[in-house]
């Protein structure tokens, strides 16, 4: 029996990107493979191993590579891991990794899958909400180099992805509260005036999250058809990240645990209130808006490095130009605007701020 829940779409139906995968559709992939195996960490596999058998239970036969959970995973290290694991069972280009996990996973398994024999094919099976509205789409991977967030990647559009609902029910609250700071991203960058994500979210009802989990794919994948490789018009994704990226950079240099989606929701506050004082954002809005993000999705103040300690990763944000940041903000249209210089004086005297700080108590 098909158990594919509630809300998955057939492929045609999710613009510019055809690769939505039905649990049917992933068991014929497993079959016509001529070998196959999943890639996960050893938080996934404890929490979700049993959920995923269930559902396609062709995965109780197939080979498991666990790497440890978290971003300090995303590295060659775990990357030499993977390509041990596809070689030492005969991977070939007609093979398949299944990717299970969060974000990292598929950052990982889908820059490894692109690159062994120069492209096997890959499938993702997001276990986060991160994950299923973001990570898994958009057709970038990555791994962090030098402490540098995804220095190391490659654009592969071909990915399909196979959502579960079920996978969400394992998830702690924490990890709701910084999925939705990526989703509140695509509503600034469509112009919102009133958020409501959470509003959704903090029901226990499949079926919109569903809801809510593809409206935002189509608003992503949306910015990624009209400029798939980040020439121009994709970049707005960026907003957020450019503090964001240079926040979770310092974390895991310092090893201290915090989530992608807390150091965007951080990088999005800083980029409203920027807005405002560069780009003539509505003060009003900004300031509701980074009151909503605060509540929402931080769930814990975090440890605010000196301006000093985020230089060196701030020039390595990769819409640099000439080390100078280009920031991604938004206009008085309520529209993004892209390719920002700001002066330094400026970006460290917000940054430093009441104004700013107080968001992130």
């Amino acid at each position: 029996m098909d158990k594919t829940p509630t809300g998955v779409e057939s492929a045609e139906n999710l613009s510019n990107q055809p690769l939505v995968f039905s649990a049917q559709m992933l068991r014929d992939a497993i079959g016509n493979a001529s070998t196959a195996g999943i890639l996960t960490d050893n938080k996934v596999f404890s929490h979700c191993w049993d959920a995923l058998v269930e559902w396609i239970p062709e995965a109780a036969q197939l080979p498991v590579l666990e790497i440890s959970s978290g971003e300090q995973s995303k590295n060659i290290r775990s990357l030499e891991m993977i390509f041990d694991f596809l070689s030492s069972r005969f991977f070939d280009r007609h093979s398949l990794l299944i990717c299970f996990g969060g974000g990292m996973v598929t950052d990982l398994g889908g820059f490894a899958a692109s690159v062994f024999k120069r492209g096997i094919p890959c499938i993702y099976i997001p276990t986060t909400l991160m994950a299923m509205t973001d990570a898994a789409w958009g057709g970038k991977t990555g791994l962090d180099y030098n402490g540098i967030k995804n220095l190391l990647g490659t654009f592969e559009f071909r990915t399909p992805v196979a959502l579960n609902a079920i996978f969400l029910k394992t998830l702690p609250e924490r990890r709701f509260r910084e999925a939705l700071a990526e989703m509140i991203k695509h509503e600034l960058l469509a112009g919102f005036v009133s958020l409501n994500s959470a509003e959704i979210l903090f029901q226990d009802n499949s079926d919109r999250w569903f809801a809510l989990i593809l409206k935002h794919v189509r608003m992503k994948m949306d910015w990624v058809g009209r400029d798939p490789k980040e020439k121009n018009l994709r970049k707005c994704l960026n907003l957020g990240h450019t503090l964001g990226h240079a926040l979770e950079g310092f974390y895991l240099q310092h090893e201290e645990e915090t989530f992608h989606g807390e150091c965007v929701a951080v990088g999005l506050i800083f980029s409203l209130l920027l807005s405002v004082e560069i780009c003539s954002f509505p003060k009003d809005l900004a300031i509701a808006h980074a009151a909503y993000i605060s509540t929402h999705c931080l769930s814990k103040p975090l440890n605010m490095p000196s301006w000093n300690e985020l230089q060196s990763f701030l020039v390595h944000d990769k819409k640099n130009l000439k080390k100078i940041p280009n920031w991604v903000l938004l206009g008085s249209d309520l529209l993004p605007v892209l390719d920002v210089e700001v002066p330094e004086p400026r970006l460290m005297t917000l940054y430093q701020s009441d104004g700013f700080r107080e968001f992130l108590q």
